[in-house]
């Protein structure tokens, strides 16, 4: 099959998959995928011209080799960075940027440890920092990713009428989740008033979260995520940690798996296992308590 967009850069290749992605994926996504395939293209480029054409299985066994031994990078971001490469060398072939897909390696074994989340004393610093600043708006954004497990794109998108709520319950409905699933989540107490209170207090609209075009963007949203957390002095707290955060409180708590699957979204009950597993503190604490 002869290739019939010679004439493009690997830069401009990059770029239009990028934006077929944006279409079906969510801003944080995207950008995730952008930063692993250009750490390639650069990598790549010592040796020829990053173009997809000029790729083999030979290069991609190299470059795994160089991000485990060189950069002393750990096996779920090797992982990550071949997935992200696969992704879009596959999506070349289809549309003939490239003619043939070359044989990826084998990931690299990894020992399962929990998402990153926040512990007790994390979290209340950072709810003690939205008290303070006293933003209602702020308020409700975290708390549903912090209470409801709110995946940062579902939480941007939310409509006023995606919510229910009443004196001793609610919910929220997220229509449009990760794979495209529809979910109904419940609303705990203070995610309710939080809510309440960021209601009362709401410019109008539509969107729970209004913004210049319609909602707030994710970029958006993470810069007041960034904000509280330098405020509350957690450097690696991320959207995404909040919702880690939720699922790892309902496994200590003792929630089953497939009710936590079901909150979060997952399609698949190993997604959400990942949450049994300990974190290094719950290690440590377990040494720190059988030592004789």
């Amino acid at each position: 099959m002869k290739n019939t967009q010679d004439n493009l850069t690997a830069g401009k290749i990059l770029s239009l998959y990028l934006e077929e992605l944006g279409q079906k994926s969510s801003l944080y996504t995207v950008k995730g995928y952008k930063r692993d395939i250009k750490y390639f293209f650069e990598w790549f480029s010592h040796i020829e011209n990053p173009h997809p054409e000029n790729i083999t299985s030979i290069d991609l066994r190299e470059y795994q080799s160089y991000l485990r031994s060189t950069k002393k990078q750990k096996p779920n971001s090797v992982n990550r960075k071949i997935k992200a490469l696969k992704s879009f060398l596959k999506w070349c072939v289809e549309k003939n940027y490239a003619k043939r897909l070359p044989e990826f390696p084998p990931n690299i074994p990894q020992v399962q440890s929990s998402p990153k989340s926040l512990e007790r004393a994390e979290v209340n610093r950072l709810l003690r920092e939205l008290e303070k600043e006293g933003n209602l708006r702020d308020i409700a954004l975290i708390r549903l990713m912090l209470s409801c497990g709110l995946r940062i794109a579902e939480a941007v998108s939310l409509r006023i009428s995606d919510l229910e709520i009443r004196e001793r319950s609610g919910k929220v409905t997220v229509r449009s989740g990760k794979g495209g699933k529809y979910r109904e989540v419940p609303l705990p107490l203070e995610a309710r008033k939080a809510l309440i209170g960021w209601l009362e207090a709401h410019p109008g609209g539509e969107y729970l979260f209004p913004g210049k075009d319609g909602h707030i963007t994710e970029n958006a949203a993470w810069r007041v995520v960034k904000k509280y957390a330098y405020k509350a002095k957690i450097p690696d707290l991320t959207p995404h940690s909040l919702r880690h955060t939720c699922a790892r409180n309902m496994i200590r708590a003792g929630v089953d798996l497939a009710t936590v699957s079901s909150i979060l979204g997952h399609s698949r009950l190993d997604t959400t296992a990942v949450y049994i597993c300990p974190s290094f503190l719950d290690m440590e604490q377990a040494l720190e308590k059988s030592e004789l």
